[in-house]
Formats: structure tokens, C-alpha cells, sequence
């Protein structure tokens, strides 16, 4: 018989409840009536996944959930098995769960921490893992896009196949792109992949791994003719749940993030596109690149993306001086608040837009873009890393460093509209009221 094992919750309601149980199968989902384990969840399907020991193992599986069951950052396929170790982590829907097998704990009675380390070199692949996965395993686990155009992911029935195949074939009749070729050993149709086919601007339609183009799960390229002035990239994004996780770029050069949009889509986004980066009166290419994507199958996607050129922009270049040197001066004394940083950038960011519009283009606006660049740069830097070590102290139970390190992420991204600043204040919420508790 197994001496046992507990499972406690590192992500989700009822941050830190811990369950054990001393049975060689564990059944969890939301139906009270068919689980040994009932996690109250809309996330959670009715009989979502089962633990069961074998051979002297303990063995995770999936029960053909919808929301699936997540194990080192991928999703199991249903009915397979996978081991589980002391220490290990993974997620059913929204919920992360800590696994704390009872018979490792006895072997090593100097410590009373859950996720105990049992092999040797195993905090090794575990910060391994943790690194490979920056993003796939964060703070929050991938809210899937829901709604009007984001699929969740579900068992393909061959009556399903059929249905995406037909939805296909009509996005690209509505796209106006080329039409899926036969091919003559399977007889299979199949679509191109437009990652590799780049989408004129505007381009209204929803592009990523979406409904209903799954056909390219890293990137999306699109494509404008530049023109003497100033301009901006409007765009909405969806299923964004980690800062840096879509990239977007400008004929090849990193000009920003796609903002975190976590439950859905986000509002619409106006960028400014550094001109200097432009090539005016020829083409232009702009991708939004998931950095998660590929080996990953991270939802995302984008939609009603256009152009906008400003024949009269701004042209004060005694304004844009002054704001270019507030932005030096925040970033001075970044050692004094790591809120400067993100104070600095915006400074960048209004100088840059107080020039762009002037002809010819003033010299300082190509140091004002670089600047601006370096601490968006900085910023993602510093956020990365803050969240990283949350996620790791909250896996170990430490749940006093991780408040510490949410309240940094408080100072580094001081406004409170910033999406980063509102979940890292959720987080901490519920964090500090757990600690209450306890006592």
C-alpha cells in the first residue's frame, strides 16, 4: 500500500489548502458525487483528471477534460500517463497543484517542506525546467481566450476535422489568399500557413493560434507600403497572459510587447512606429511573434490591425527636450525607486511623439527611440525576473517572499492601469489575506 501523498493548491481560490489521501487512486474534478478530490472551478471538468499508484509510482492522467491537464507546461493527451515525483507541479483549468509524495518525505526526515527535493540534481532540472518554461508556468495559468473568435482546445472528432476544414476553406475565400492544395498521397486538404505569407494592412480579420486560422502558432506577418509620415499601428490583442510574450516587430527590429490581455480580448491598442525603422514609399513588415509558440500551444491571437499615417504631427522640439530629459533623470535614479524605469519610458515615449512629426527628422529623435527602447528593454528585464522568483516561492511554500517580490512588481509598474499592476495586486490580495489567516 502507498504510504500516501498531498496535493496543495499553488494557483487559484484557496491559495495553500493543502488535500492527502493514503488510496491508490484519486479521481479530481467538479462533480461532487464522482471525485475524491472536488475543486470547485468553472475551469475544472466534471471528472477532469485521476492520480493512481503503480508499481510503487504515482502516475498522472487526463480524463479527456476540456480545459486540459497541464504537466511541465504541455497539456496530456487523454489517457496518458505520466510519473509524478516529489515536488512536482501541474495544473488542471485555472488551478496549479503542488504534489508532495509521503513516501520521499519519509526518506528525508531533516525537512518538512512540501516540494522536498528527492534525487540528486533535481533543483537543477527543476530550475532548468523553470527557465525553459519563463511564461508557459507563470503567475497565471493560460486563461484560454474565449468568445467570439479564440478556440479552446478539445478531442478533434473526425466529424470536427471536417467542420475546421470547411471554416478554412471559407477564412480564405474571405481573405482573398490562394486555396488549399490536395494532396495526391493522402488526399488531404491543407491550407498555407500564413506565418509565412504575409497579410496586407488593414487586415480586420483575427490572425495567431485562433479561430479560425490555427495554421501558424508563433507568428503572424503582415505587411504596408511606408510613406513620409508619421504613423501609427492600431491592433487589438487577445489571450495574452505573461508581459513579453508576443513580440512585435518592425521590419525585424523588437519595437514592443503586445499588452497582457488575460481574460479575453484587450482594448485597442495604438502604437507608435518609430520612423526611422520605416521605409518610406517602399514595403514595410510588421510580425507579432509568440514567443511561447512554437513548441507550445499558447492561445493568442490579434485582429482589426490598420494603419494610420499622420500627415501633421507634432513638431516641438523644446518640448520633446524636456521630456527626453526627465526621462534621463528618471532613469538615473532608478536606484532610488524601480518605479523610474517605467517613468523614464513614458517620458521617452511623449518626447518621441512631440518630434516625429517634424521634416526633416531632428537627430535627437533617433537617440530619443533608442532610449526609449532600452528601458522598455530594462523594464521586461526586471518584471521577468520578479515574477519568476514569485512563481518559485510560491512552489515552495515561501509564501512570505512572494508577497515581498508582488510588492515589488507594485513599485517597478507604479500605474495602476497597467495590467501587470492590477494582477500583481490581485495576487498580493489574496496572498496577504491567506497569511492572515494563518496567523
Amino acid at each position: 500500500m502507498p504510504t500516501g501523498f498531498s496535493l496543495v493548491i499553488q494557483q487559484g481560490p484557496e491559495l495553500g489548502k493543502e488535500f492527502t489521501f493514503d488510496r491508490k487512486t484519486v479521481s479530481i474534478g467538479r462533480a461532487a458525487t464522482e471525485n475524491d478530490m472536488i475543486l470547485n472551478d468553472p475551469s475544472i471538468s466534471g471528472k477532469h483528471a485521476r492520480i493512481t499508484f503503480e508499481d510503487g509510482d504515482y502516475f498522472l492522467q487526463d480524463l479527456g477534460s476540456t480545459n486540459k491537464t497541464y504537466f511541465e507546461g504541455r497539456p496530456l493527451e487523454e489517457g496518458r500517463k505520466v510519473q509524478l515525483r516529489n515536488g512536482d507541479e501541474f495544473s488542471l483549468g485555472k488551478i496549479s497543484l503542488g504534489f508532495a509524495d509521503h513516501t520521499e518525505q519519509e526518506k528525508d526526515s531533516d525537512t518538512q517542506k512540501i516540494f522536498t527535493e528527492t534525487q540528486k540534481g533535481s533543483d537543477t532540472r527543476e530550475i532548468l525546467t523553470e527557465t525553459q518554461q519563463v511564461g508557459a508556468q507563470e503567475v497565471v495559468r493560460k486563461l484560454r481566450i474565449s468568445g467570439e473568435s479564440l478556440l479552446k482546445q478539445k478531442p478533434v472528432l473526425v466529424v470536427a476535422a471536417a467542420v475546421v476544414l470547411l471554416l478554412g476553406l471559407l477564412t480564405l475565400l474571405k481573405l482573398g489568399t490562394q486555396g488549399p492544395e490536395t494532396s495526391k498521397k493522402t488526399g488531404v486538404r491543407s491550407y498555407p500557413d500564413y506565418s509565412l505569407q504575409p497579410i496586407p494592412l488593414p487586415a480586420p480579420n483575427t490572425y495567431g493560434y485562433c479561430r479560425p486560422d490555427r495554421t501558424h502558432p508563433d507568428k503572424a506577418i503582415f505587411t504596408f507600403a511606408g510613406e513620409p509620415s508619421s504613423a501609427k499601428l492600431h491592433y487589438t490583442a487577445g489571450g495574452v497572459d505573461l508581459d513579453g510574450e508576443v513580440v512585435v516587430l518592425l521590419n525585424g527590429t523588437k519595437i514592443a510587447h503586445a499588452p497582457l490581455a488575460i481574460k479575453g480580448w484587450g482594448s485597442e491598442q495604438s502604437l507608435h512606429l518609430p520612423r526611422g525603422l520605416i521605409n518610406e514609399g517602399g514595403q514595410n513588415q510588421l510580425v507579432f511573434d509568440n514567443t511561447m509558440n512554437p513548441p507550445g500551444k499558447d492561445e493568442w491571437g490579434v485582429k482589426n490591425l490598420r494603419i494610420e499615417f499622420l500627415a501633421t504631427g507634432k513638431c516641438d522640439e523644446v518640448e520633446a527636450k524636456r521630456l527626453f530629459d526627465l526621462g534621463n533623470q528618471m532613469l538615473e535614479e532608478k536606484a532610488v525607486s524601480e518605479g523610474n524605469i517605467y517613468r523614464a519610458h513614458a517620458y521617452y515615449s511623449k518626447a518621441v511623439l512631440q518630434i516625429d512629426g517634424c521634416t526633416p527628422r531632428p537627430a535627437i529623435l533617433a537617440e530619443m527611440e533608442t532610449k526609449m527602447r532600452a528601458a522598455q528593454d530594462e523594464l521586461d528585464t526586471r518584471y521577468k525576473g520578479l515574477v519568476f522568483s514569485y512563481k518559485k516561492a510560491v512552489k515552495l511554500k515561501e509564501f512570505t517572499q512572494a508577497r515581498s517580490d508582488l510588492e515589488r512588481i507594485l513599485q517597478l509598474i507604479p500605474d495602476e492601469k497597467d495590467e501587470r499592476h492590477k494582477e500583481a495586486l490581485r495576487l498580493l490580495t489574496r496572498i496577504s489575506e491567506y497569511l492572515r489567516r494563518r496567523g
